[in-house]
């Protein structure tokens, strides 16, 4: 059965739903999935969340994807996009989210994710200028 699931799964993040339909010919899903998870064919990230262990894997999850899934609405911040995109040489591994909500800390297995800030508010410093006319005019 674990590899049917693999091979209806269209990415490696799965949660508790789809687990759950796609588990429907059980008479108890819940026992099958608990019997997974003692298997290591998924990964519980968090109550709801899995990811496929390292015999179901096609790919390696994306730390993106479950940072933004284990709580949202939030999008990812700070030192890894920085880190994403060039702007810093250093190397990040913890992925640090940014949300309206409250102060979160995630503890996943093998998984490092920083606790979810609330966000940072940003002011230019710089004097006002009227940008409405055109350069050089």
């Amino acid at each position: 059965m674990s590899s049917q699931l693999r091979k209806i799964a269209p990415i490696e993040e799965i949660d508790y739903n789809f687990l759950k339909s796609a588990l429907a010919g059980y008479n108890h899903p819940r026992v099958k999935i608990n019997d997974l998870l003692k298997q290591g064919k998924i990964i519980r990230v968090k109550k709801g969340l899995y990811v496929f262990g390292s015999e179901l894997a096609q790919q390696p999850f994306l730390k993106e994807t479950l940072a933004n899934l284990i709580y949202g609405p939030s999008y990812i911040s700070l030192e890894y996009a920085l880190a994403f995109y060039g702007l810093i040489p250093e190397r990040v591994e913890e992925v640090t989210s940014v949300t309206n909500k409250r102060n979160k800390s995630f503890n996943t297995p093998s998984i490092p994710l920083s606790p979810i800030l609330p966000p940072i508010r940003l002011h230019l410093l710089c004097p006002r200028k009227n940008f409405s006319k055109p350069i050089g005019v």
